[in-house]
């Protein structure tokens, strides 16, 4: 090391071993009274430079920094000093500013290889790589036992890319220096993401051994476990570490969410109660109680929960999101409102008061435009999913424009993410206010949020494509009680199993008896819930699937993302989401002549495969009554017009059109009953925007009954929405014998409902026109002897149709499927028509026998 100049005269030798007593017997205030008497004007840079640091380890860093470079300034060459100034920065992160001195350091000696190592920490930080590089390779030419320089080469090769190069050298850190925590859990990090999993579970293991929390560590490694899919393993360690530290209750809460992992909620709230109790201040606690509740399906306990625990949490924003989401599950919509508002602003962010935002909504419709404004100014990528959360629950009650504006604002963010871009898709499926072109350019975005780096050629199909029996594989997250199960029956019920077999694959976290109806009636079941699309697709092509149908589309739990990966010769979508997915890897989509009618190719990516009726097929469920009761209209004295759709279909172009009905039929009642009308904000929003549209709020009703077969009871007529009509609900009406008037739209969310009454018989019930639609409605509200025929007949015509014939129905689909199966042969995907029932032709060829 240089030494300083000795330009200034040497400090008293008595007074600096006075100085040197005084450090050695750890008295450092005595030595920095003793040390400032020495540093005069003038005073030996030796002074000044231990002065600093006695007054660094002494806290008082500014005083520490100027007496350090008092050292500097009279003595630019002083290597110790130099360097202790440089260090000082950086362990105040003022790496710009450590810069100089470090440099300084390393130029009057080019072997200071703690000048090296921190030069490259300040260059790194600064984000100038290759020259912090080429600091660290210094420092290991100066030291090969420098594990930490080994480690931070790593570090800045996996920022680049170099994932590989990278993981060799935390590997090489850990072999020079064994005791490196963070060597070893970077590591273990590498391998987890090249999915070598076995070795990541290695250094992981090590990294928690190593680590000054012992707890923490262990909990961490059991995170890894956890996610994947060893929550069992997971919850073994963590019960092992009990033993040793039984009132630790971080890892209750880690118990907790193995637990959770497996399904068993109520074990997994028990556990984060005895966190809650060890340690209330905790908001890990809190988290997991709240994530069992929610799993459960307890979404207002969840609520509640996560609300507590905001005042413990060290990222309310989190805590806020996650008791939006509960309290949206909960249908409390306006508590709902002001959490997010909470989770995408913080405390800080609000001009308003959350509760101030919410009630300005419920009593103008609109949102005050410095939300829309400010959510340029947040932190777009660290709130995304909240931001997404508040802009779906504006769509989700029919304000469509919000929904927009909110979007518009991160929508470069958004862009960059699959399920924000698809939360959006699915949404923007029901605003009026768009085309239909618009709305498949926004689809067609999916490009610019997915990886299509797996896109492979399409497979074809072995053995030459011969096939006695075709093998089709259904892809689903509602094999379970769900509304899509009375539409997945009678597909399992009525396939021909002389000509297919049949495979499901469930993306299920908890199954019911339902799912165990479903699994009776396949050929193959397998559970996809946590396993990786890779895996999912190799399963797929080890089951030897001839044509895989996705039946969620862009819904909750869907697995478009194995599409692109080919797992089948043939792929399609059909039932669950009724609209282009724009994934590539799906071949077809399946719909019929009315509700993708020819002309609309141009709005889906798949080729549209038309069926000559109703593209589902439906079974009631066994909940509906057997009686279909006496027309309403006949004890009533009027006609009760009524809704019972969720609210992300009810936009004012619908409530302008059912006021317009109302004012147009004088005596007529409307009732709407849904649950989110049994939450008193969303309640009194809705009569808001009735009553601005010019709705006659005495003669309407909005409840939450709880008894939708009931509603169908007490209503004569059933208005549907637009530009998405209704599906489900529509098929349960007729079945009860209730006719439902509809409008058509852009297709095909707009045409089910046309398509679904031109298979039943009922073309008459389809409006053209919001004007043709109010005049229909009018004229079912003047012929009660009409309503009483349809009240008596729908339900026959419905079991006649194709909708409920499932034999016929299946004969149709396996004639879709045998014509994209040769299309698959042929090497071409392109678009078919069923024209003629498979049924009828078979009948005619027996006739002719």
């Amino acid at each position: 090391m240089t030494p300083p100049p000795r330009a200034a005269a040497a400090p008293d030798p008595q007074a600096m071993q006075r100085v040197n007593d005084a450090m050695r017997a750890g008295r450092l205030p005595e030595a920095r009274t003793l040390l400032e008497a020495l540093a005069t004007a003038g005073a030996h840079p030796g002074v000044f430079h231990l002065l600093g640091e006695v007054l660094f380890v002494l806290g008082d860093h500014a005083e520490a920094e100027r007496r350090l470079m008092q050292a500097v300034a009279a003595a630019p060459g002083f290597v110790a000093a130099q360097f202790a100034l440089g260090l000082l920065r950086v362990k105040q992160d003022r790496f710009a500013e450590a810069r100089e001195p470090l440099t300084a350091c390393l130029e009057a000696d080019p072997r200071h290889e703690g000048a090296a190592f921190n030069l490259g920490r300040c260059l790194e930080h600064i984000g100038l790589g290759p020259e912090a590089l080429q600091c660290y390779r210094l420092t290991i030419e100066l030291n090969p036992g420098n594990g930490r320089a080994y480690n931070n080469i790593g570090t800045i090769l996996e920022a680049n890319g170099r994932g590989e190069d990278a993981f060799e050298y935390f590997v090489k850190a850990t072999q020079v220096e064994p005791t490196l925590h963070a060597a070893w859990n970077n590591a273990g990090r590498t391998a987890e993401k090249a999915e070598r999993l076995d070795v990541a579970d290695v250094f992981f293991r090590k990294a928690a051994e190593l680590d000054a929390d012992p707890v923490g560590g262990i909990v961490r490694y059991a995170d890894f476990l956890i996610r994947h899919t060893r929550a069992g393993e997971a919850e073994r360690v963590l019960r092992a570490m009990i033993e040793q530290h039984p009132d630790e209750a971080r890892l209750c809460a880690a118990v907790s969410l193995s637990l959770t992992e497996r399904g068993q909620y109520t074990q997994a709230a028990e556990e984060a109660e005895k966190a809650i109790a060890l340690a209330p201040e905790l908001d890990e606690g809190y988290r997991m109680l709240g994530r069992a509740l929610n799993q459960s399906g307890q979404f207002t306990k969840a609520a509640e929960v996560f609300l507590t625990g905001l005042d413990y949490a060290g990222n309310r924003r989190s805590f806020a999101y996650e008791a939006g989401a509960n309290l949206r599950g909960a249908k409390q919509v306006g508590r709902a409102l002001e959490m997010f508002l909470l989770a995408v602003f913080g405390d800080e962010g609000l001009k308003q008061s959350a509760e101030e935002v919410a009630a300005h909504v419920l009593a103008t419709g609109t949102v005050p435009d410095w939300v829309i404004d400010d959510l340029a100014d947040v932190d777009q990528k660290g709130v995304m999913v909240p931001m997404v959360s508040l802009a779906a629950l504006f769509g989700g009650i029919g304000d469509h424009r919000t929904m927009r504006r909110i979007y518009d604002q991160f929508i470069d963010v958004c862009r960059g993410h699959l399920n924000p871009w698809s939360t959006y898709a699915f949404t923007a499926n029901y605003d009026p206010d768009i085309t239909a072109l618009d709305l498949f350019r926004h689809y067609q975005g999916y490009k610019t949020v997915s990886d299509l780096s797996a896109l492979q050629a399409p497979l074809r199909p072995s053995r030459g494509g011969k096939r006695d029996r075709l093998r089709i594989g259904y892809l689903s997250p509602d094999f379970r009680s769900h509304a899509m199960i009375n539409f997945i029956k009678p597909i399992l019920e009525n396939h021909d199993r002389d000509a297919v077999e049949i495979y499901a694959y469930g993306e299920l976290k908890v199954g019911d008896g339902e799912t165990r109806w479903v699994q009776d009636r396949v050929d193959g079941w397998r559970l996809t819930t946590k396993v990786r699309d890779e895996d999912v697709v190799r399963m797929i092509r080890e089951d030897e699937v001839d044509i895989l149908v996705d039946l969620a589309g862009h819904t909750g739990g869907h697995r478009l993302g194995i599409f692109p990966h080919r797992p089948a010769p043939v792929t399609a979508t059909w039932l669950g989401y009724l609209y282009t997915t724009a994934v590539p890897g799906v071949d077809y989509f399946i719909g019929d002549a009315v509700s993708t009618p020819p002309g609309c190719d141009h709005l889906f990516t798949e080729k549209i495969v038309r069926l000559p009726h109703y593209l589902a097929c439906y079974t009631p469920s066994a909940k509906a009554p057997e009686e279909i009761a006496p027309l309403p209209a006949d004890a009533a004295g009027h006609i009760t017009f009524g809704n019972c759709s969720r609210l992300v279909r009810v936009n004012p172009q619908v409530l302008r059109a059912w006021a317009e009905i109302l004012n147009r039929v004088p005596t007529a009642r409307l009732v709407l009953d849904h649950h989110d009308y049994g939450d008193a904000w969303c309640n009194a929003y809705m009569t808001n925007r009735l009553r601005e549209a010019g709705a006659p709020m005495d003669r309407v009703t909005l409840y939450h009954s709880g008894d939708y077969w009931g509603f169908y009871a007490r209503t004569d007529v059933v208005l549907d929405t637009f530009p998405h009509n209704s599906g489900t609900t529509t098929c349960e009406a007729l079945w009860m014998g209730v006719p439902v008037l509809t409008i058509a739209d852009r297709p095909p969310v707009g045409r089910l409902g046309p398509s679904m009454l031109d298979t039943v018989g009922h073309p008459e019930l389809t409006g053209w026109s919001v004007a043709e639609y109010v005049r229909k409605a009018m004229l079912l509200a003047a012929d009660v002897d009409r309503l009483r025929v349809l009240r008596g007949s729908l339900r026959d015509d419905l079991r006649r149709s194709p909708i409920m014939d499932g034999r016929r129905f299946m004969r149709n689909m396996e004639t879709a499927y045998r014509a994209m199966w040769q299309n698959a042969v042929d090497g071409v995907v392109a678009a078919i028509d069923v024209f003629e029932d498979a049924a009828v032709i078979v009948e005619k060829q027996t006739a002719a026998e």
